[in-house]
């Protein structure tokens, strides 16, 4: 009888409890959930019947840019593994390009089979394309609550460390970390750190696998000590030590979220760094210091009849006054002297352009036309050396530690005032002393000269000048106290070495010298070089897609016209980063040169190039026989060549 009666109470307490627990609603408004890809798609609602679970979205997006929502898209209960693939669509076609309107955001519905009644938990997936929206984890109760993972106890007791002393290193700097809430299928699975090359500050791309635990890591050789970016946040790189990165994917999605109502304060901050010089609530205050500095259209209101002085005082107000503000933020010493830098490195640059600023404030300004500048005789007076003195007294050495730091060294180098000597054929060494004796002949400048130096030889090598043995002994000379620098520009020197020699090896792919003449000159001294033979010419870049997708359509024609004297002939600029252009030109036969910025302006200007790809083919007697601005296809340029022939 006892147990009969144990029982009857088991069961009532089990009935009770079914019939209590919450019922899953027809309706539910801007749900929770676990994680999303991205920003870009918030779901207003989804409405749940027995007919056909419906999905209101709104999607955001750049103003006349496009979006597309696959045929293959489907939901599933979360983590399963039967889809309802997508039936119906309302606002959208699926499959096709969406561009967004002015204001930036559409609504549609996407219709789907309906629910089983059980299922609490969802996943939108928009096919399974690596780069297609996710939400992962979409709660349809109401009142539902995200459970977080737990924060590493090392992480969520981080502390500061010492600042080290600025400057280049050749050791590298350890990094690891993991994606909290991390799930299969998310993309991308790897994570990308972004460097800059001393020699000649181009951007590097170092990535790290994501294991299915959310794990990386990896080794980084930074250059300069100081912030490196990543797609993941910023992170202080020290060479010769470890930093740990934890990202909490859940608490970011849901900062990114416009609709979620389940903020809470802090979520901002969804990254956490062990064993760094600064917090992440550190990081993101020095990312941030210089956003929304300037209305750039105002600006040029404000300033398109200045003189020099007036418009330097009028940005330096606008520096003070921000300045001002985050001194009563009160950051910890050091991460306040970083802020108060990353300010410093939003105003200079625009200072150190005040002709090219001024110049195109008129130009906007007074609505002149691209195609009638060149007629307008408005020029911008000439700022004096006082003008320029912030340079002087305004740069520290702890600047180097911010990823733009490179960018404004490498344009001192470029500013008239210095009157250095033209061109980059003149030695490193003479350039520099120039610069030293006009900017502070008298003091050590400490980082900025080192890098300053760098940057010359650097040029040198953008010119496909490789250091000779006196080169490397003038530079260990020069550095002698700072080998990092000149070990640095060596070894970039020797990388590029070896791999034009393995390139040497392929005979299809071939890079020459550029011919020893003027600006003026270059071009028709290039093509003398293929005299009596059909040349195309194609100016293009690495960073060109169009370009790229080209020249894969051309290679069979290449193959065709093998022993037909038809030279391809590829010219490119420093537009083209050094790096990605070794490693992207092996792959491309024909004839290759890459030339300074200055000659890729003249001949921008010079011969109307209005984009890339353009393309120009040339007789056997040297004459144009066609030019086109976008590939033509390939039928085309087979005919125009032929004709050349």
């Amino acid at each position: 009888m006892k147990n009969l009666k144990n029982l009857i109470i088991i069961t009532l307490c089990v009935w009770g409890l079914y019939n209590c627990s919450p019922e899953r609603p027809a309706v539910v408004e801007r749900p929770v959930f676990d994680l999303s890809s991205g920003p870009t798609l918030e779901i207003d609602k989804i409405e749940m019947s027995d007919s056909a679970t419906v999905f209101h979205i709104d999607a955001y997006f750049r103003p006349h840019n496009w979006i597309r929502i696959s045929k293959d898209t489907y939901i599933r209960e979360s983590g399963g593994s039967d889809k309802l693939q997508v039936v119906w669509t309302e606002g959208i076609n699926l499959d096709e390009e969406t561009f967004m309107p002015e204001s930036g955001t559409i609504s549609f519905k996407l219709f789907f089979p309906p629910l089983k009644p059980e299922i609490t938990k969802i996943d939108f997936i928009e096919s399974d394309c690596p780069d297609c929206f996710k939400i992962w984890g979409i709660y349809l109760l109401p009142n539902a609550r995200v459970t977080f993972d737990a924060i590493p106890q090392e992480a969520a007791n981080t502390s500061s460390e010492p600042l080290p002393a600025p400057g280049c290193s050749t050791q590298p700097a350890k990094v690891s970390g993991r994606l909290l809430g991390y799930v299969d299928g998310m993309e991308p699975r790897e994570v990308t750190f972004y460097t800059a090359n001393i020699a000649y500050g181009e951007r590097i791309e170092v990535k790290f696998p994501i294991a299915e635990d959310g794990s990386f890591s990896g080794e980084i050789t930074p250059g300069m000590t100081g912030i490196t970016s990543s797609s993941l946040g910023s992170v202080f790189l020290i060479p010769g030590r470890e930093v740990k990165m934890y990202i909490d994917l859940k608490k970011r999605s849901r900062f990114l979220s416009r609709y979620r109502t389940d903020k809470e304060p802090g979520d901002s901050i969804y990254q956490y760094v062990v064993g760094s010089c600064f917090t992440s609530a550190d990081l993101k205050a020095i990312d941030r210091a210089s956003h929304g500095l300037f209305d750039y259209q105002q600006l040029m209101q404000e300033t398109v009849n200045m003189k020099p002085e007036e418009f330097k005082q009028h940005i330096w107000g606008i520096m003070n006054r921000k300045l001002d503000e985050v001194k009563q933020k009160n950051y910890p010493a050091h991460t306040q002297m970083m802020v108060e830098n990353s300010i410093k490195m939003e105003i200079y640059p625009l200072l150190m352009q005040y002709e090219e600023f001024v110049n195109a404030a008129y130009m906007q300004i007074n609505r002149i036309k691209r195609e009638d500048r060149d007629k307008v005789t408005f020029k911008p007076e000439k700022p004096d050396a006082e003008y320029y003195s912030f340079l002087k007294t305004g740069l520290n050495d702890h600047m180097s530690y911010l990823p733009g730091y490179l960018y404004l060294t490498d344009a001192l180098a470029d500013i008239d005032y210095f009157n250095l000597p033209d061109g980059n054929d003149k030695p490193a060494k003479e350039r520099f002393a120039c610069f030293r004796e006009k900017f502070a002949p008298d003091a050590d400048q400490g980082v900025l000269f080192d890098v300053v130096q760098s940057q010359f030889y650097g040029r040198q090598l953008s010119d496909m000048k490789l250091f000779t043995d006196a080169d490397k002994q003038e530079l260990r000379a020069a550095f002698k106290d700072r080998p990092a620098y000149a070990e640095t520009l060596i070894a970039e020197s020797d990388k590029m070495a070896a791999v034009i020699a393995a390139n040497r090896e392929n005979k299809e792919s071939i890079v020459n010298e550029l011919p020893k003449v003027t600006q003026e000159k270059m071009f028709d001294a290039v093509l003398a070089g293929y005299k009596g033979k059909v040349v195309v010419v194609d100016f293009w870049a690495t960073w060109c897609g169009p370009c790229m997708q080209a020249m894969k359509a051309i290679h069979p024609l290449k193959e065709e016209m093998k022993g037909k004297d038809v030279v391809f002939l590829y010219l490119t600029g420093e537009t083209s980063p050094l790096n990605t252009w070794t490693k992207t030109y092996p792959g491309i036969s024909g004839e290759h040169y890459r030339v300074s910025e200055a000659q890729w302006g003249y001949w921008y200007k010079t011969y109307g190039i209005d984009g890339i790809p353009t393309y120009m083919i040339y007789n056997r007697q040297g004459k144009q026989q066609a030019r086109y601005t976008g590939f033509p296809g390939v039928e085309k340029m087979k005919a125009d060549i032929e004709k050349a022939i």
